[in-house]
């Protein structure tokens, strides 16, 4: 009841006066409140009835309190623009906590604690421009978190969490390079392991921090004079475009001392594939390599060529990598007759 004599009221600072706690309903009588300011003060908790009637907010300033835990923001605060609750003691982001607030434009999250964010906390925030997450314990950044804001965000910080460069951030990687035009992700740095603290994580290629092979496993079955089956596992990786599977002839090389790389671009749901036209009685150096946005980009030509193509010189690419896995097999002695048998079966 203490704001009822001002109902036209239009800014509130309440900052700075050791305010522990809100009763109920404070601020109902003030329906035409642009601004709220509660900042520097005790408040451990501010459950959703304080806030409510606050119709026509726009800012609302919680920064430097005590506050842990975040109570879901009550429909009331459908109008607001601006929440700062910087500088408090919030450990997570629960989903729905923002479901309301369909108008925000910047949120300040910075200088709290909190080290897990759910993965469709920001869906709700169409109108979301500013996002400032920065000095806090993320070592891992919700990326499934930030995707719903891509189209409509314009600064995310991120900056001051000690992030974990390994390879569960590869994915991340990947989505941060697509968005760099976002101000403040450059700046993000890595504090583990060791050796990359203080390194800048955009400026990493993904092999300084992912040793994991992408291409796990590589089996050759199936045998043939003139053919054999290429199969293989590989680690999920949402960054991942495709594969390129390339092989070249180690022995009965032409006069010109090597054999052309031969292969066919496949699409990332590809697992095996059946490599004909070889010829019998010869070793083979096969790889699979995966491609993705760590690698120079492929050419128009290369990549709508159907069938078997010409891939240049093996040399650096027919290698064992964080991106490619190789191996040799020799074909069997056959009949030049054999050969049509091993022809036309979906193959390259």
């Amino acid at each position: 009841k203490d704001f009822e004599a001002f109902p036209s009221l239009l800014h509130l600072y309440l900052s700075k006066n050791r305010i522990s706690r809100v009763s109920p309903g404070a601020f109902k009588s003030l329906p035409s409140l642009l601004t709220l300011d509660l900042g520097i003060n005790e408040l451990e908790l501010i459950p959703q009835e304080r806030l409510q009637g606050l119709s026509h907010l726009r800012l609302l300033n919680l920064s430097h309190n005590r506050l842990k835990d975040l109570d879901e923001f009550p429909n009331d605060l459908k109008s607001l623009q601006m929440l700062d609750l910087s500088y408090n003691q919030v450990t997570r982001i629960d989903k729905g906590i923002f479901k309301h607030l369909e108008n925000l434009a910047e949120l300040h999250i910075y200088g709290n604690w909190i080290s897990s964010v759910a993965g469709d906390s920001f869906k709700p925030l169409k109108k979301l421009r500013l996002l400032d997450l920065s000095r806090n314990y993320l070592e891992n950044l919700p990326l499934n978190a930030f995707r719903p804001l891509e189209t409509q965000i314009r600064s995310l910080i991120t900056e001051e969490n000690p992030l974990h460069c390994g390879c569960e951030q590869q994915e991340l990687w990947e989505w941060l390079r697509d968005h760099q035009k976002l101000v403040g992700i450059t700046k993000t740095r890595c504090e583990h392991p060791p050796e990359l603290r203080g390194m800048l994580f955009l400026e990493l290629e993904p092999p300084r921090f992912c040793s994991a092979p992408l291409v796990l496993k590589l089996a050759i079955q199936d045998i043939q004079p003139f053919s054999v089956l290429v199969s293989w596992q590989s680690r999920n990786h949402s960054g991942l475009h495709g594969y390129r599977v390339a092989y070249h002839a180690l022995d009965n090389l032409g006069p010109a001392g090597k054999d052309a790389v031969r292969g066919k671009f496949l699409d990332r749901a590809a697992r095996s594939v059946k490599l004909v036209r070889l010829a019998p009685d010869t070793r083979y150096l096969i790889c699979v390599l995966g491609l993705g946005n760590w690698g120079p980009p492929l050419s128009r030509q290369q990549t709508n060529i159907s069938g078997e193509v010409l891939l240049g010189d093996p040399v650096p690419h027919l290698t064992d990598s964080q991106m490619s896995r190789c191996t040799e097999v020799k074909t069997l002695e056959g009949d030049e007759g054999l050969e049509n048998l091993d022809r036309g079966r979906g193959s390259i």
